[in-house]
């Protein structure tokens, strides 16, 4: 079971966004062309849904924003500030937690 509140991969730290982090998860998603996404035959912003952050030290270097709607869980989107580093692999294994924890599993 991953405790998402202080799942740490390698160097990385993920753990749940929190109201304060909105300014620098809108920016992070920004910066990826994430900000809107669709979903459901519409655009949605993605920072407007529960996310995941990895953070190494103190600097934010992945996001996944994600959905979990009775047993189903969706994800959003998965960015990460350098690739073949970990920071996706880690912040799925978080989700799969997250929604194992939840009752959800994955849905196409």
């Amino acid at each position: 079971m991953i405790d998402v509140r202080r799942a740490t991969v390698g160097f990385v730290k993920v753990v749940p966004s929190r109201v304060e982090d909105r300014p620098v998860l809108e920016a992070f998603l920004q910066g990826h062309n994430a900000l809107l996404v669709a979903r459901a035959g519409e655009l949605v912003s993605a920072a407007d849904h529960p996310a995941l952050l990895a953070w190494a030290d103190e600097e934010l270097v992945g996001v996944a924003t994600y959905v979990i709607d009775q047993d189903c869980c969706e994800l959003l989107t998965l960015h990460a500030r350098e690739r073949l580093q970990g920071v996706g692999s880690a912040l799925v294994s978080a989700l799969r937690g997250l929604a194992r924890n939840a009752g959800a599993r994955t849905c196409p």
